[in-house]
């Protein structure tokens, strides 16, 4: 695989970072007194501390898997210290107590084998609880950009657009947000850019 394949399927959190720097700097500029800003903020500590994070969901949980270890180890200490002590090693056995004795065997065997699965699983469902809950607030924030952004299409500005939506801003007031860069920037009369650019 190449250097240049292998930029495009990872992600840097300093790229990532040093990017919403800077698109926080344009919002700032075109939107100084917008909450879009105080978002862009938020979304730059979240990005600054996922690495952090990151590391951490990923590091050994030690405790746990001794724990498991020690509990197999438990298991197989006892399973072969008490095996001499069966009635069927001395031939003392008939087929009732044959029969018994291999129906609580393997209910002890099914009841050790799943409380062992629960702790060598238990390491992987609390990193996907915190993997989880990390990409919650990722979730969120992504909500709320699109809220700031839903009325700001530029689609609201067409002269024959009509509006049934009584909570949104008029169509004055959206193309006053839509055309402020343009007319702060001496670009009034130019087409719309793509807001992703």
């Amino acid at each position: 695989m190449s250097v240049e394949t292998q930029n495009y399927r990872y992600l840097d959190a300093e790229h990532i970072v040093a990017t919403i720097d800077r698109l926080g700097a344009r919002i700032s500029e075109r939107f100084p007194q917008s909450g879009l800003a105080a978002v862009c903020s938020e979304l730059r500590d979240v990005a600054a501390s996922a690495k952090d994070r990151s590391i951490e969901i990923g590091r050994p949980m030690s405790v746990l898997r001794v724990s498991a270890a020690l509990f197999a180890l438990t298991v197989i200490v006892a399973g072969i210290a008490s095996a001499p002590r069966l009635p069927i090693i001395g031939g003392q056995m008939d087929v009732a107590d044959f029969i018994q004795s291999l129906e609580a065997t393997t209910n002890i065997v099914v009841l050790l084998g799943a409380a062992l699965f629960f702790l060598v699983s238990l390491e992987t469902r609390i990193r996907r609880r915190k993997a989880l809950a990390a990409l919650h607030e990722l979730r969120s924030i992504a909500h709320i950009i699109d809220m700031h952004q839903l009325t700001k299409d530029p689609e609201r500005v067409r002269p024959d657009a009509t509006f049934t939506d009584a909570y949104s801003p008029s169509a004055a007031a959206v193309s006053g947000l839509l055309f402020r860069n343009a007319l702060a920037h001496g670009q009034a009369g130019r087409p719309l850019r793509p807001a992703l650019r």
